[in-house]
């Protein structure tokens, strides 16, 4: 494949849409088909290999995955195990033996870690393992069981990795660490969001988890893409090279900015000629 040959990328939309078996699902997960739908079903056109969804949460991704016209084959990680029953559930009304979810979440080392949720939301798409993300705020503690996706990958009988989704608030690296082996024989491309830090998380400590971020990347010889939406959020529109993630403080109105597409160096040509 070619190197890079320029700095963005135009993609085209995507019609999606689910069986009515799901409706129930839809409203349970809270989804409606975006950005997100279209750019994995443009993905996964170009690369029909497994996706693995790290950060499953209510089956958002399950369901991009469901209304998409090219799938072959979903495994998707939720260490919150309420959240893991609902997948569940999704994958059973679909009657879909390609998907299964797996009730742990994935790290770099494996045994039991304290999962954060808000107190009153069982279903918390904030969810996280990283006890340092949003310093001062009251959690609900619940165990969850984590592997090294490398240590287990023999166990999970999957063919070749095409798409990584990786939606863990914060523990993006750790993730990454444990399925380095995995990563360098497959060279997936990887959908993660990096979240701008907590108002209350110091600048100097966010800046050292980007930079080991991003030299990780570059070790394995991956290139960082943010993910460009339009104003309505239905469609991904470019993908721009980040020499760096930027250090800033998380809002509302910025949260829009911190979804990246991590590409192999010797893909991101054929993907900028792919999908222009």
């Amino acid at each position: 494949m070619n190197a890079i040959g320029a700095k963005h990328v135009v993609l085209d939309s995507a019609e999606d849409e689910l069986p009515p078996e799901l409706s129930v699902a839809r409203g349970a997960s809270d989804w409606r088909p975006d950005w997100k739908t279209q750019l994995i079903s443009q993905l996964l056109t170009l690369r029909r290999e497994t996706l693995i969804d790290v950060g499953a949460n209510r089956g958002q991704t399950l369901l991009d995955y469901l209304s998409v016209p090219h799938t072959h084959g979903y495994l998707g990680f939720e260490p919150n195990y309420y959240c893991a029953s609902l997948v569940s559930d999704i994958i059973a009304s679909a009657r879909r033996p390609d998907c299964r979810i797996v009730p742990a979440g994935l790290s770099d080392r494996s045994g039991l870690q304290q999962l954060l949720l808000d107190p009153e939301e069982n279903l918390d798409p904030s969810a996280s393992l990283d006890v340092s993300l949003r310093p001062g705020r009251n959690w609900k503690e619940q165990f969850a069981a984590c592997y090294r996706f490398d240590d287990i990958r023999a166990a999970l009988q999957i063919g070749k990795i095409g798409l990584l989704k990786i939606d863990v608030e914060g523990a993006e690296l750790p993730v990454l660490r444990g399925m380095e082996a995995s990563i360098v024989k497959d060279r997936p491309w990887i959908l993660c969001e990096v979240l701008h830090r907590d108002f209350r998380a110091e600048a100097s400590d966010h800046q050292l988890r980007l930079d080991a971020l991003m030299f990780w990347l570059s070790r394995v010889d991956y290139v960082c893409l943010n993910v460009i939406k339009s104003a309505d959020s239905l469609r991904a529109t470019e993908l721009v090279v980040m020499p760096a993630i930027p250090n800033k403080v998380w809002t509302w109105e910025n949260a829009i900015q911190c979804d990246y597409l991590f590409a192999p160096r010797a893909d991101t040509g054929s993907l900028i000629e792919a999908l222009r």
